[in-house]
């Protein structure tokens, strides 16, 4: 069973591609998750550059773990701060050595 199971993985990932948001579709995810919690004001320009690289899920995780911050911590609005600590957290986790 080990061995059928890894060449069905091998297949898998052969033949799924996933690509990585681009600018636009950066600002729509986290904008989709968050504009109930930021400032009418929010940089949302600012993120394309700031989650570079990060897929769409760890985008959204991103954006879920700046609102449980918020929750947990009784803050009104999240920050550009608070949410470049959010992301800078999913990179330590894509690359733990690099944390």
């Amino acid at each position: 069973m080990g061995e059928s199971s890894a060449k069905l993985r091998q297949v898998f990932d052969a033949i799924v591609r996933y690509q990585l948001p681009g600018p636009d579709e950066i600002v729509i995810l986290f904008r989709n998750r968050l504009k109930a919690y930021v400032d009418r004001n929010f940089p949302w320009k600012q993120l394309p550059d700031k989650a570079d690289g990060l897929s769409s899920a760890e985008i959204s995780l991103a954006a879920q773990d700046a609102i449980k911050d918020l929750l947990i911590n009784d803050r009104d609005q999240i920050t550009m701060p608070q949410l470049q600590a959010a992301i800078a957290d999913r990179r330590g986790m894509m690359h733990p050595s690099a944390a």
